[in-house]
């Protein structure tokens, strides 16, 4: 399996980045179209990704190492529970757009599992220190929590795709339905 690590060459880099724009495309290019639509050339796609399940695979991981990127970058440490949230949401939301191929074209369980259990401790922290705050509920488990914005960005990522919602008001919808759900205000 692929895994997408600081010491990629920026030819690479670059590759996965051309090859996510179009694949989130959802047409379910072939790589030789990927080739041409990129720019990138055939024998040089092939030199780095010898099949399409292979670049796939490099698209999956980059995206989830951009994902716990933008978790990092967004400082869940700090602040209150509730803005660190929303800034953790900002960055999944944008990294999820990019990467919009992932959601499409899937994850295995286990690619999903792996890259999670190392990374997770952070968001873990900043959901524990919510509730310690009363600021998230302290019925629900971190996991609960965690599963229900994932599935929230999830949608939003697809909203956007289907033009639906706009990017611009995504990550704040996914903050607000997760932090208010669906009641009224009173």
């Amino acid at each position: 399996m692929y895994h997408a690590t600081s010491d990629i060459s920026e030819s690479e880099r670059q590759i996965i980045d051309q090859a996510a724009a179009i694949l989130a495309e959802g047409r379910g290019h072939t790589m030789n179209e990927i080739a041409e639509l990129t720019g990138i050339g055939r024998t040089t796609l092939y030199r780095y990704f010898r099949t399409r399940d292979e670049l796939l695979a490099a698209v999956r991981a980059q995206a989830t190492a951009d994902a716990w990127t933008a978790v990092r970058e967004s400082r869940p440490d700090e602040d209150d529970a509730e803005t660190a949230l929303r800034r953790v949401i900002a960055g999944l939301v944008g990294v999820g757009d990019r990467y919009r191929v992932v959601f499409s074209e899937g994850m295995s369980h286990k690619e999903l599992k792996q890259e999670n259990l190392d990374r997770k401790a952070a968001m873990v922290a900043l959901i524990e220190r919510g509730q310690q705050e009363g600021v998230f509920a302290p019925t629900l488990t971190p996991d609960w929590i965690l599963s229900s914005m994932g599935a929230l960005i999830f949608m939003s990522i697809r909203k956007i795709n289907d033009g639906d919602l706009a990017r611009n008001h995504a990550a704040d919808t996914v903050a607000n339905t997760l932090l208010h759900g669906i009641r009224a205000s009173r």
